[in-house]
């Protein structure tokens, strides 16, 4: 996205996600859900994705120690690991 947009469109993006509310959806999610969020995440506070994990009937919440909004900046093996149980039902440790 970087790459393809001027600065001013990607504040445009960024801005329109922010400001889309699908919370009142989260009850009817039937599927297996992972949510994986950072404990000092500066961009999204910690506590929306715990109001998502309680929300959300059956999810699993995993949190991670950091305040990089990318998860995949930290932690890489054991996000890794994390969803490949999610999915597989396998543990890989």
């Amino acid at each position: 996205m970087r790459l393809s947009s001027s600065p001013s469109e990607i504040s445009k993006i960024l801005e329109s996600i922010k400001a889309s509310d699908v919370s009142h959806l989260l009850g009817k999610i039937s599927t297996p859900t992972l949510i994986i969020q950072k404990t000092a995440d500066k961009v999204v506070h910690f506590s929306v994705a715990l109001s998502m994990h309680h929300r959300i009937q059956g999810s699993e919440l995993m949190q991670l120690e950091g305040n990089d909004h990318w998860m995949w900046t930290e932690q890489t093996d054991r996000i890794t690991a994390a969803i490949t149980e999610f999915l597989t039902g396998k543990s890989m440790l």
